[in-house]
This record gives structure tokens, sequence and C-alpha cells, in this order.
């Protein structure tokens, strides 16, 4: 049950985002974080150069 309940919360939780990050900061920071953060780090000194 816990489980489940764990999952019902992500659900509802996903349309805060801040809530989920506390829950799996892991996955968050893996995925979104990196993501951006890459792409970011290469396309403006990209064109600066």
């Amino acid at each position: 049950v816990d489980f489940d309940e764990l999952t019902a919360m992500a659900s509802e939780q996903s349309s805060s985002g801040p809530a989920l990050q506390d829950m799996i900061p892991g996955t968050i920071s893996s995925g979104l974080v990196q993501k951006p953060s890459s792409s970011t780090s290469y396309v403006p000194p990209s064109r600066n150069d």
C-alpha cells in the first residue's frame, strides 16, 4: 500500500514539480537538470565563439 500511495502521490505531484524532486532528486537531477545544463553548456559558447 505504501508504494501504491507513493505512485498516486507522484502522479498528483507531477503537476507541482518540486514535490517530485523531493521524492526522487536523483532522477530529476540526472534527467531534467543534466539535459538542460548540457544543452546550455555547449550552445552559448558556440555562438560566442
